[in-house]
């Protein structure tokens, strides 16, 4: 069984999906499948004694369904508690904590940051800028991107809309002019906060979702890729202060909520309150164009400088590092050598 595990998650690598082997209490697999956003693949027993994987998994309207290979069947089922007496579990295990658990395996596609492993095309990785490097790392996540910006735009609308409501209701209350209308129009001042706090809200918990993918894609794609580098690529580095470098998804992670929630509200609220200046003559129209230029020039030719000089921060941050580690690891030979100042000269 674990051979033929091997061989499956070996071919499924070249064609970029992940089988990751686990096991579960039979009364908790159905609530497995049930939050899985993935397909499950279980083991079935069939009277011949042979062993025949599953495919379980649910369709866009929630139904589950399951593949059947040794007939090629595609049925939709209930639950799967049906199959619980035939589903391959643990016998006499040596971990006893895994003794009658339903072995499976999830199933989830390699989204490469870098390149496609199997099937890079020459010179593809090398090319890459930064720039490039985070695009591809947020590539997969396109659709909840929309969903923030969308609700970006909204949120821009309404953060707009509501200083001119308040500032029309106090003129209405100041001038003693009270009646249904500005009761109106209070309650939709109140109701455009409560939906800009709302749609806010639903923007942090996208943003946390994407935090959590970017995290967990880098970390498959690490571990993928670290044991298939090649030995003499290795000649110049030390590997373990090189995998210090992961956590460098940790700032991107940091960074998401200022590119998606901060940045994006801000730019959208300056560019509709330019847009609404702009209305009230044509001067204020050629001042806002000119902003808008002025701008773009000052980040056209300050990024790159920014960006290099960022990267060499982190490259000497992960060097203090690095020498940090290496002093926690060979302590007892510095308090062998007695008084010595190697550790802050050569951190300096």
């Amino acid at each position: 069984m674990g051979d033929f595990i091997g061989q499956l998650t070996q071919k499924a690598q070249k064609i970029n999906l992940a089988f990751l082997e686990n096991h579960v209490k039979k009364n908790q697999l159905p609530e497995l499948i049930r939050v899985s956003n993935f397909p499950i693949v279980v083991f079935q027993e069939t009277l011949n004694r042979e062993i025949t994987p599953i495919v379980v998994y649910k369709d866009g309207q929630e139904r589950l369904h399951y593949f059947q290979f040794e007939d090629e069947t595609e049925i939709r089922i209930q639950d799967i508690s049906q199959f619980y007496d035939s589903l391959l579990t643990y016998q006499n295990a040596a971990d006893k904590d895994k003794e009658g658990d339903v072995i499976f395996l999830t199933v989830a596609p390699l989204k490469y940051i870098v390149s496609d492993y199997f099937h890079r095309e020459s010179g593809d990785a090398k090319n890459l800028t930064p720039l490039n490097r985070l695009f591809r790392l947020l590539r997969s996540e396109r659709r909840d991107i929309a969903y923030i910006y969308i609700y970006a735009v909204i949120v821009g609308l309404i953060s707009l809309t509501l200083p001119l409501g308040i500032q029309a209701t106090i003129s209405l209350i100041s001038g003693g002019m009270v009646f249904s209308s500005v009761i109106v129009l209070i309650t939709l001042v109140i109701v455009g906060i409560l939906v800009g706090g709302a749609l806010q809200v639903v923007q942090i918990s996208l943003v946390e979702i994407l935090q959590q993918r970017v995290f967990a894609k880098a970390a498959f794609e690490l571990a993928f890729r670290v044991t298939k580098i090649k030995a003499e690529a290795m000649e110049k580095y030390y590997p373990p202060e090189l995998m210090n470098r992961f956590f460098d998804v940790v700032t991107i992670q940091k960074g998401l909520p200022k590119l998606f929630v901060d940045i994006t509200g801000s730019v959208i609220q300056i560019l509709f309150g330019l847009i609404l200046l702009s209305l009230y003559h044509p001067f204020f129209l050629i001042f806002s164009i000119g902003l808008i230029t002025f701008v773009t020039f000052i980040f056209y030719f300050t990024s790159p400088k920014g960006l290099s000089t960022s990267i060499m921060e982190s490259k000497y941050k992960y060097k203090i590092a690095y020498w940090l580690e290496e002093l926690a690891r060979v302590i007892f030979a510095f308090k062998q050598a007695g008084n010595t100042n190697l550790p802050l000269q050569k951190n300096g």
